[in-house]
């Protein structure tokens, strides 16, 4: 009998970014800046040189900024959201230092752009912001970002420039810009959470204020002052030398309310709140530059959105073009990309069988990574989304599973696999049990769906119950193993529920060849232990280095390169690939304990090397 107590979770606190209906999400751009010329901004080189001059300052900035901000990061652990737009913020930040630094390098390769006083300008940047308490140094971060979303709300609002720039150098900008807009107020929320709003600490955000303003306006226009004589030579002009600081000036004035509202003790990056029009407005001009890959990617339409379950919705999806879809089979996902940039794995959880549409089930995560509020706030029916080929990590064992019986048991909305396996399984015509589990009725996806299935007499739905210490009793739905009648169990949901079942299922006599897992989230990717080493891809003949505080994907993209990489936690398998030499610390949950004990193949997205090299097949 279906338990209906409801078992409700104290609300989590929100932060003030989150109270402006923004969810941080990193986008992972694609750059081609080899037809960018010398002078990426038309017949301008003053603006030119201001705009390139910013490109390098970011780089810099970003550089000693996210290791301060990563460094306060651990004590967030009180404050689940702010942690996780913390890392959303390290992310962003990360992606655009590597964005700003391929633009960089094709100016030095390509034109020829002479640097080294830039350079010194860098380092003497990062050396000066360097010194100071922790505190101090988030304070000037914090800081910074005020400044930066000015300077970024000015170019999201200048379309006389846009005409002027480069389509891809513009890209690049208003992707930064936007980002500024969405993660303005982490840092300072950050500020605020560790070191309070004190006297004291008030007087330490305005010295950070004074001290950045001093020398990143220093450090900007040595820089403008490095390049500009470079672009007049190759455009064969002289610029006027007060021109752009002229209108620089001029711009600024209406952002000096702004600039001097960080000094109030009630300051908040939000006191000029952004429309909820804008964000969505901006995205536009994520569009990328080049046609996607056909052969991977295809336009697909949301037929339709209902409600399954509180915060679950499943949408339907067909072909755009009104054709069929690639089959897939029971356990495969898809990759969406929610916008531009921005993509997330889902479980298929239709029929197999049906072939003009795919089926996906969502979860609102409100402390997720802003993929699940993106398509619950944002996608209507009859948005158009581009979609991945499907791809299956956990497929049923055998023959779709011909032969050999099944209990399948779900938490939450990690039924999705587990339904399209039911499907499966029961066009076999081969025995199952599927159990859904839920805290309660109303959080148990497709409640209101089960009677209509053919297979409904198979599905069994369990909510929560004191009896069980607030759980369900995940024992009495694993039979005690017989090896004379062998079964495969197949489990889905969060992660202290799955590892319940196998726990259960070990405890039954059950062997860990019967016992098949899909996990949400992969397991922790960056540790205080994590040391630097060299990666060697033996087939492009690069060695490149790879920092503690990066994943092997990101050093690859950082040197612009293009890995195959889609969730970036170790679940989805699109990133494995060979091991030629070296030892890897594996930190993936999409490869069996088998395969990572063998050595051969690894998750470059998440996982490492335990030694001072690394090789690999690509």
């Amino acid at each position: 009998m279906l338990d209906t107590t409801e078992q409700r979770q104290p609300p989590a606190a929100i932060t003030t970014t989150m109270r402006q209906h923004i969810h941080l999400a990193p986008r992972r751009m694609a750059w081609d800046f080899s037809a960018v010329p010398a002078c990426p901004v038309r017949d301008d080189p003053n603006l030119a040189a201001f705009l390139m001059a910013v490109s390098w300052f970011v780089v810099a900035f970003e550089d000693w900024g996210i290791v301060v901000v990563r460094n306060d990061k651990a004590r967030l652990v009180d404050f689940p959201a702010l942690n996780r737009e913390a890392q959303a913020f390290l992310s962003q930040e990360a992606l655009h230092s590597q964005g700003h630094d391929l633009f960089n390098s094709v100016m030095i390769e390509g034109h020829g752009f002479d640097v080294d006083a830039i350079e010194r300008e860098c380092a003497r940047l990062k050396r000066d912001m360097a010194e100071g308490s922790q505190q101090a140094q988030l304070a000037a971060v914090a800081a910074f970002e005020h400044i930066i979303f000015s300077v970024a709300h000015w170019y999201e609002n200048a379309p006389e420039v846009h005409r002027l720039i480069h389509p891809e150098f513009h890209r690049l900008l208003m992707w930064h810009a936007m980002e500024e807009t969405e993660h303005t107020a982490v840092v300072h929320d950050m500020y605020l959470h560790l070191y309070g709003g004190r006297a004291d600490a008030h007087a330490v955000r305005i010295a950070a204020l004074r001290r950045a303003t001093r020398i990143g306006v220093r450090s900007l226009y040595r820089m403008w002052q490095a390049l500009l004589p470079q672009l007049a030579v190759r455009m064969g002009c002289r610029p006027a030398r007060f021109t752009p600081w002229a209108a620089i000036l001029r711009e600024s004035l209406k952002y000096v309310g702004d600039y001097f509202s960080f000094l109030s003790s009630s300051f908040s990056p939000w006191n000029r709140p952004v429309s909820p029009e804008v964000l969505p407005e901006l995205r536009k001009h994520m569009i990328p530059a080049h046609a996607p890959d056909a052969a991977q990617w295809r336009a697909c339409k949301v037929a339709a959105i209902r409600p399954v379950a509180e915060d679950v919705c499943a949408y339907t999806l067909v072909a755009a073009d009104g054709g069929t879809l690639p089959s897939w089979t029971a356990g495969a996902h898809l990759d969406v990309e929610i916008e531009t940039g921005v993509v997330r794995q889902y479980s298929l959880c239709g029929d197999p069988a049906v072939r003009d549409q795919y089926q996906i089930a969502v979860k609102r995560e409100a402390l997720g990574r802003g993929g699940s509020l993106r398509l619950h706030q944002e996608t209507r029916a009859g948005a158009v989304l581009r979609v991945g080929m499907p791809r299956n990590q956990f497929p049923l064992a055998g023959a779709e599973g011909a032969g050999r019986q099944a209990v399948l048991i779900a938490g939450g909305v990690g039924v999705t696999p587990l339904l399209a396996m039911a499907w499966t399984l029961h066009h076999a015509g081969v025995p199952f049990n599927l159990h859904i589990c839920s805290r309660d009725v109303a959080h148990l996806p497709f409640a209101g769906e089960i009677a209509d299935w053919p297979f409904a007499a198979r599905v069994r739905a369990h909510a929560d119950s004191a009896a069980a210490g607030g759980r369900v009793d995940v024992r009495a739905l694993i039979p005690a193993w017989d090896a004379a009648r062998p079964l495969e169990l197949y489990t889905c949901g969060p992660a202290p529920f799955m590892d319940a079942v196998c726990a259960a299922a070990t405890a039954a006599g059950w062997p860990a060849s019967a016992l098949h897992l899909e996990r949400f989230t992969g397991t922790a990717t960056v540790r205080p232990d994590d040391r630097p080493f060299t990666l060697t891809l033996q087939k492009s003949n690069i060695t490149l280095p790879v920092a503690a505080e990066q994943t092997i994907v990101e050093a690859m993209e950082a040197r612009g390169l293009q890995p195959k990489a889609s969730c970036r936690e170790g679940m989805c398998g699109a990133c494995v690939c060979s091991v030629v030499e070296g030892e890897a610390d594996h930190r993936d949950v999409v490869l069996t304990q088998d395969e990572q004990r063998s050595a051969h193949r690894m998750a470059i997205c998440v996982s490492r090397a335990r030694g001072a090299h690394l090789t690999l097949d690509l």
